[in-house]
């Protein structure tokens, strides 16, 4: 990528929440999944990443998302200052958080049926954004879904990293590159803390090639 190129996102819109697999949207374009534990901040990091305040609802009870949630997103890029911006749309998608949610078995079961079915048989999804708490370890959850991500495309993002020293981060990375195999300096760092925003420029770029790319082989 042109290294004058910059890249942004333009639209962000709410599409559609889906709590059964046949809801699932009839579309070809491009999906990139947000997963992560209940509380991890995924709600916060979508509003930063589109720039709008309230795209992805957030709140002090962890477990609010209990569908997917799809959103419509269009990113620009421009190669260079004088060349006309182009236009790639894809979808995000709000996956239901996990490990922390004060539900029925019932209802966790149903979770996992929806979150399954959705990860291993959607041919649209292009990416899964992996979202870690810097102040937890990895655990069985995360595990299981690097290891869904690594059949397809991954990225890995420690959130909250306002909360925590850099030797503290640090180790954190490290921690997390031994236990989910995925070496430390593809491992991004963000905080969407007001005044403190950290990373979300740099995830934007490496989300738009994942999406890009997709729209290419479509056309």
């Amino acid at each position: 990528m042109n290294q004058q190129s910059k890249i942004r996102i333009l639209d962000a819109s709410y599409q559609t929440s889906v709590h059964q697999l046949k809801q699932l949207p009839d579309s070809t374009l491009p999906e990139v999944a947000f997963a992560g534990r209940s509380n991890v901040g995924k709600s916060s990091l979508l509003n930063a990443l589109c720039l709008r305040r309230s795209l992805a609802q957030t709140g002090k009870m962890p477990g609010r998302t209990q569908s997917l949630n799809f959103f419509d997103v269009t990113f620009g890029m421009r190669p260079v200052p004088d060349e006309e911006e182009q236009r790639t749309p894809c979808t995000f998608v709000d996956l239901p958080g996990y490990g922390f949610a004060k539900v029925s078995k019932q209802q966790r079961d149903a979770w996992s049926r929806l979150l399954e079915g959705y990860l291993f048989g959607r041919d649209q999804l292009a990416l899964v954004v992996l979202l870690l708490d810097a102040r937890r370890e990895p655990g069985e959850k995360e595990k299981w879904m690097a290891d869904v991500g690594r059949s397809g495309g991954m990225l890995a993002v420690i959130t909250k990293a306002d909360k925590l020293k850099q030797s503290e981060l640090a180790k954190r990375k490290r921690e997390i590159s031994e236990s989910l195999l995925i070496p430390e300096h593809e491992i991004m760092l963000t905080s969407t803390l007001s005044g403190k925003l950290r990373g979300i420029d740099k995830l934007r770029n490496r989300i738009y090639p994942f999406i890009a790319d997709e729209s290419d082989s479509e056309d």
